[in-house]
């Protein structure tokens, strides 16, 4: 009898010993698995963050240019009764574009233009004048391929028409040599609104590069002065304009 009590009394003592080394356990479990939540949501917004930072990256592209300006307006004052002529000069630009959508895009842009005007037959230093002009543009970008009657357009072939405005500024050391001047905005520069339309045929080597042949002309709002300095400062009442030809690359991130 004294045995079975014996017995009785130790397993009972085992059970409860059994039942409160099992408590801690499952507390212990309880608190890894808070743990593990309160560690997982972070984890989710650095990925959404990143996965917003990838579409925005994915929706810029940059692109440079370079060819030749023609046309401009310059002075016809004469130098030993030879007129001058402007020479075609050369042409770089480079933009910024971010995709709203699949028809439409913002592209901001900066350009450099040379100008160079020359009178016949004359070989003496003031025969010789350059101008250059420096500008900047935001502009519109329609990816013409989107539209229905334009699908007939191949695969690896792209058309952009595009256009805005921006500012400019023309700067002529000629006409600058020995004056003071008092004007508003770049001091001794001619300060004109540029407006530009242009015409973007692409070849699509890969899906990040594409060959660019840009078709383009700036009218220049508010232009003063001609591009030579052989000028009466007084040169241009009607709206002057250039026309730009350049070739170039795309690359979208």
């Amino acid at each position: 009898m004294q045995n079975i009590l014996l017995i009785t009394f130790i397993s009972l003592t085992l059970a409860t010993n059994a039942q409160s080394i099992e408590k801690p356990k499952k507390e212990k479990s309880t608190k890894k698995t808070s743990v593990e939540k309160s560690t997982k949501k972070p984890k989710e917004a650095k990925a959404g963050k990143k996965l917003s930072d990838s579409k925005f990256i994915d929706k810029l592209s940059i692109d440079a240019n370079l060819g030749g300006r023609f046309g401009g307006s310059i002075s016809d004052t004469a130098i030993n009764g030879k007129s001058p002529s402007l020479s075609p000069g050369l042409h770089f630009d480079g933009g910024v574009r971010y995709q709203l959508n699949k028809l439409i895009s913002i592209r901001g842009g900066l350009s450099y233009d040379n100008f160079k005007t020359t009178w016949e037959g004359q070989n003496f230093p003031d025969s010789i004048d350059e101008a250059t002009m420096l500008g900047g543009t935001i502009e519109a970008v329609v990816n013409l391929k989107e539209l229905k009657f334009m699908s007939f357009i191949p695969k690896k072939i792209g058309l952009n028409l595009h256009a805005g405005f921006g500012l400019s500024t023309i700067s002529n050391p000629a006409y600058q040599k020995d004056k003071i001047f008092t004007d508003a905005g770049i001091e001794g520069n001619d300060d004109v609104v540029t407006i530009v339309l242009g015409l973007t045929p692409q070849y699509q080597i890969n899906d990040k590069i594409s060959i660019n042949l840009d078709i383009a002309t700036k009218f220049l709002a508010k232009q003063s002065l001609y591009f030579n300095a052989g000028q009466d400062s007084r040169a241009n009442e009607t709206m002057g304009n250039i026309f730009n030809v350049a070739v170039g690359a795309t690359y979208k991130f």
